[in-house]
C-alpha cells in the first residue's frame, strides 16, 4: 500500500541530510527524458536567487521552482519526490536498501509537514541561471538553422557505437526544479518502438527523441580555446533544454565526433 506525505523545508537542509545517507537513487525527468543515478548526492551550495549547485555541476537546483515536495511509502521502500509548476513529478531520490529505507524514515520525520499545502508560489519566482542560459542559447541557434530531429534508429546506432567502442559519454537532463549531470560508460541499449533505454551499473537514461521538439549539434571551443567539443543538444516546444550528450572528456572527444558524424549527419551550430 502506497502513502503519501507532504514535506515542508528547509530544502538544502533536506538534500543535506540525504546526502548523509550514502549512496542512493537520484533521478531527473522531464517530459522527454529520464536520468536515474546511484550515487552520493553532490554537496551543495547555496546561490543567489534561491538556487544551489555544487562545484562540479552535476546538481543544480532551483528551489524557487519546487511546487511541492512528498515522500511515498511503497511497502520498506521510500521515496522523496519534487513536484514542478505543473504539479509534475520531475525530480526525486530514492532509497536503495533495507537499511536505507529506515534512515531515510528518520529524515522524513524531521520535516513531515501536517498540512498538504504548497511548498511555495513559484509563479512569483524568476527561472534559474542556467535555465535562463539555456533559452539564450536556443534562441542564438533557431536564428542559425533548422533544427534536426535524428530518429530513434539513429540514436539507438549512437549508443550502440559508444557501447562498442566502450567511451564514456556524458548526460545532462533539465526542467524547472532541477539538473542532473553523470557520466557514464553504458554497458545495455534496448530500443522499442520510439523509446530507448540505455544502461552502466550506475546509470539509466531513457529517452522518447519523438517528445523533444528539436535538436542541434553543437560544437564550443574547450576551456582552453585550442580545440572544440561537439554536444548533441534537445529541447522542448516551449525552447526548454531537455537532453545533451557529449563526451565525458577531452581524452574522448575525437572518438566521439567520429561517431556523431557518422551516425547523426547534421550540420554543426556554433
Amino acid at each position: 500500500m502506497s502513502e503519501v506525505i507532504g514535506l515542508k523545508g528547509p530544502w538544502l537542509d533536506l538534500v543535506e541530510d540525504c546526502r548523509s545517507l550514502g549512496p542512493v537513487g537520484l533521478y531527473n525527468r522531464n517530459h522527454a527524458a529520464s536520468l536515474t543515478t546511484v550515487g552520493v548526492i553532490p554537496r551543495l551550495e547555496n546561490l543567489e536567487d534561491n538556487c544551489a549547485a555544487d562545484d562540479s555541476g552535476d546538481l543544480m537546483v532551483d528551489f524557487g521552482q519546487w511546487r511541492r515536495v512528498q515522500a511515498r511509502r511503497i511497502g520498506i521502500h521510500r521515496e522523496i519526490s519534487v513536484l514542478d509548476p505543473s504539479c509534475r513529478q520531475c525530480f526525486g531520490v530514492q532509497s536503495t536498501c533495507g537499511t536505507q529505507h529506515a534512515l531515510l524514515d528518520q529524515v522524513l520525520s524531521r520535516y513531515h509537514k501536517r498540512t498538504d499545502g504548497l511548498a511555495q508560489d513559484p509563479a512569483a519566482s524568476s527561472l534559474a541561471p542556467w535555465n535562463e542560459e539555456f533559452h539564450r542559447r536556443i534562441d542564438r541557434l533557431q536564428s542559425l538553422t533548422t533544427p534536426y530531429r535524428p530518429t530513434p534508429v539513429q540514436l539507438e546506432s549512437l549508443f550502440q557505437t559508444a557501447l562498442e567502442l566502450q567511451f564514456p559519454m556524458r548526460v545532462a537532463t533539465m526542467n524547472r526544479v532541477a539538473c542532473l549531470r553523470s557520466t557514464a560508460r553504458f554497458s545495455r541499449v534496448i530500443r522499442r518502438s520510439d523509446h530507448i533505454r540505455v544502461e552502466s551499473a550506475e546509470v539509466v537514461l531513457e529517452f522518447e527523441p519523438r517528445q523533444a521538439a528539436t535538436a542541434w549539434i553543437v560544437e564550443e571551443p574547450t576551456i582552453s580555446y585550442d580545440e572544440t567539443q561537439w554536444s548533441l543538444e534537445f529541447y522542448d516546444h516551449d525552447g526548454f533544454f531537455c537532453l545533451a550528450l557529449r563526451a565525458s572528456n577531452d581524452e574522448h572527444e575525437t572518438l566521439w565526433q567520429e561517431t556523431l558524424a557518422r551516425t547523426i549527419p547534421c550540420e554543426l551550430n556554433c
